[in-house]
């Protein structure tokens, strides 16, 4: 499942519900440049218009909650476009809650 852009919650729930009719573990793929550019700039790709780290971080614990967590990636990280540090924070912020929340 991809999601694009910014991130309806009953939508996402949705989705992710779906998943469980099949599916038991789950390969999670963060890319930091998803991030609205207003909160973080991870690298030379980051825009406008995806989500916040508050509504990201939300989806990252709700696909925890539902399904194990066979492995995970937080990636597309260039430290020299991190205007003070946010983009490694929120990476931080991410991975607490996938180590948080991964069961097996």
């Amino acid at each position: 499942m991809t999601v694009p852009g910014e991130i309806d919650p009953g939508e996402f729930e949705r989705a992710v519900d779906r998943l469980t009719a099949g599916v038991e573990r789950v390969y999670l793929h963060v890319d930091l440049d998803s991030i609205d550019l207003n909160h973080a700039r991870a690298n030379k790709y980051a825009a406008p218009g995806g989500p916040t780290l508050d509504r990201l971080s939300d989806c990252v614990r709700h696909v925890c909650e539902r399904f194990e967590i066979a492995a995970a990636a937080i990636t597309a990280y260039d430290p020299n476009l991190d205007d003070g540090g946010r983009t490694l924070r929120a990476a931080r912020r991410i991975a607490s809650d996938v180590a948080h929340g991964a069961h097996g």
